[in-house]
C-alpha cells in the first residue's frame, strides 16, 4: 500500500473520511470490497459502513445476520485475522452462500476491541482464493486499517459519552434506583420530593436514549456511569 493511503488515514477528519480512505487501500491490497462493523456502550444497533454489493448489505441489515454472523464471533473471541472457510460457515450454511452469491467468496475479518468499543473490519473480493502466504503479506496492513477505523468509532463513542453529561442529582437518583429504591424512597433519603425526584429520573432517561427507569440503571452502567449494585 502507499504512503498516501496512511498519511491520509492520519489526517481523516471522521470515521467516513477514514472508510474511504481505507477502502483505497484496500484496493491496492487486491480486494474488491470492504466494510466496519462496529459496536459501543452507547448504542445497542451495530455501525455498518460498507463496499459491497448494495443488495447484499440490504439483505445483511434486513436480516440481521450480525447476530450470527460467524466471523463478528471469532473476531469477538481472538485479535488474529478471521480468514472466510466453509467450516467457519459450517452453523450459518445460508449466510455463506448468499455472501458467496453476491461474489463475496473469499475474505478476511480482522477485530479490534478497546473499552466500550468492538468492531470487525472485513476485506473481500470473488477470486482468486487466498493462500497462506498472501495472508502472511497483507494480515498486518489489514489489521493496521482495521484499527484506523476502530480508533475513529471509539473516538466518536468517547465523545458521545462526554456530551451525555448526567448532572450530579440524576446520577444519584439513578444510583439509588439500581438498588431497587422507587421514587418515594429516593425522596425521603435525598430530601427531595416525589415529583423532584422523577423530573430527575426522566432527564436522564431522554439523555441516555431509553424509555423507563430499568432501562436507564442498566445503560448508565453499562457506560460507568453508576456503580453495578
Amino acid at each position: 500500500m502507499g504512503d498516501k493511503t496512511w498519511e491520509n488515514l492520519s489526517h481523516a477528519a471522521t470515521l467516513s473520511n477514514a472508510f474511504d480512505y481505507a477502502c483505497e487501500g484496500v484496493k491496492d491490497l487486491g480486494f474488491d470490497f470492504c466494510s466496519f462493523l462496529s459496536w459501543n456502550s452507547l448504542h445497542p444497533h451495530p455501525v455498518l459502513l460498507s463496499t459491497c454489493p448494495a443488495a447484499w448489505v440490504e439483505r445483511y441489515t434486513a436480516r440481521n445476520y450480525a447476530e450470527c454472523d460467524p466471523r463478528v464471533g471469532a473476531c469477538r473471541r481472538s485479535l488474529l485475522p478471521v480468514c472466510w472457510t466453509d467450516a467457519l460457515f459450517a452453523d450459518t450454511p445460508q449466510l455463506w452462500q448468499e455472501a458467496q452469491a453476491h461474489g463475496l467468496r473469499c475474505g478476511v475479518s480482522q477485530g479490534s476491541h478497546s473499552t466500550g468499543v468492538f468492531s470487525v473490519f472485513s476485506v473481500a473480493r470473488g477470486e482468486p482464493t487466498l493462500c497462506t502466504h498472501e495472508l502472511y503479506e497483507k494480515a498486518g496492513d489489514i489489521q493496521l486499517l482495521g484499527t484506523f477505523l476502530h480508533i475513529h468509532q471509539a473516538q466518536d463513542a468517547r465523545q458521545q459519552t462526554l456530551e451525555l453529561h448526567l448532572s450530579a442529582r440524576e446520577i444519584e437518583v439513578l444510583q439509588w434506583t439500581s438498588h431497587g429504591k422507587c421514587a418515594e424512597d429516593v425522596a425521603k433519603i435525598l430530601g427531595l420530593s416525589c415529583s423532584t425526584v422523577n423530573f430527575h429520573l426522566r432527564n436522564a432517561m431522554t439523555k441516555l436514549g431509553v424509555h423507563n427507569k430499568v432501562a436507564a440503571v442498566a445503560r448508565a452502567v453499562k457506560l460507568g456511569l453508576i456503580a453495578e449494585s
